[in-house]
Order: structure tokens, then C-alpha cells, then sequence
């Protein structure tokens, strides 16, 4: 699913369950450019983070940060909290 947003960013949403009851997700964001801002994900690689194996990568994809939003909805409570609307 890709959402386009007030300032024409955009949000592509990715988030599957499986028969076995995992999840795995990606949500990522990027401005009107089609440059990453940040892109939210669980792929179990970074085993450093300490909200592992969920984390975020900001900017480029070698700033990785731990992250607490892991659904959609608190996916977009966090953009709306940093969407800077001219």
C-alpha cells in the first residue's frame, strides 16, 4: 500500500502475517523527492539494537536506530509528530 501525504511525501506500507503467526513488516518513508527519510522494519539483522529485531533506518540505510513503532498506527502518530507542512 503506498499513502501520499499532506507535504507529498510518501509512506509504503508493507506488513504480512504469516500462516506460522509471524509478522514481518516494512514502512517507509520518503519526501516528494523519493529520498528515504526513515524506513521501519523487522527484518532480524541487527541484533545490537535494542529493540531487536525491530529498528529504523534514517536517512541513508547505515544510520540504524532502535524504534518502538512497529504498527501503523503509531507508524503515523510518529510522522504526524515530524511532518513539517508549509
Amino acid at each position: 500500500m503506498e499513502l501520499e501525504l499532506i507535504d507529498h511525501s510518501k509512506l509504503i506500507i508493507k506488513d504480512y502475517r504469516f500462516s506460522n503467526h509471524k509478522r514481518k513488516y516494512a514502512y517507509h518513508w520518503m519526501n516528494s523527492n523519493g529520498d528515504l527519510r526513515i524506513r521501519w522494519d523487522n527484518a532480524p539483522h541487527w541484533e545490537n539494537i535494542s529493540t531487536f529485531p525491530h529498528h529504523r533506518h534514517v536517512k541513508s540505510l547505515e544510520e540504524i536506530l532502535p524504534s518502538t513503532e512497529t504498527d501503523t498506527e503509531s507508524i503515523l502518530n510518529f510522522i504526524k509528530n515530524n511532518l513539517h507542512v508549509s
